[in-house]
């Protein structure tokens, strides 16, 4: 993949993007706050002792963000068919068949100026 491939619709770059990357820091945080987690024995106390806090949704979070198959992980970049299929910048950009929203006539229009996180 060329850089010009990693160049996304919106003007960010996947190159440096932490989804792109695999998330790694976020994996190797979850799984070792699951495996402290599991050495303090939180498991058998914190469900009980901490009425606020949902032990088992906590533990589906960590498994979330340890998953290297997780959707938070792209492996294409968006021109590649990765990222939201939902994205207006996208779709606009194909249906005009432009690389980049700023080549357009009309830029900037609403949905960049609504489109604060465009990968999120």
């Amino acid at each position: 993949m060329n850089s010009k491939d990693l160049m996304t619709y919106c003007g960010g770059y996947c190159g440096v993007c932490a989804r792109f990357l695999g998330f790694t820091a976020f994996r190797e945080a979850a799984l070792l706050l699951d495996e402290l987690a599991d050495a303090h024995g939180f498991q058998h106390w914190m469900p009980k002792a901490v009425k606020e806090f949902d032990y088992a949704e906590f533990r589906k979070g960590l498994a979330f963000f340890g998953d290297p198959e997780s959707w938070l992980v792209c492996r294409k970049c968006c021109k590649g068919g990765d990222g939201r299929p939902d994205c207006e910048i996208r779709n606009c950009c194909q249906e005009r068949e432009l690389d980049i929203c700023f080549d357009c006539g009309e830029f900037p229009c609403g949905k960049v100026k609504e489109s604060s996180l465009p990968h999120s």
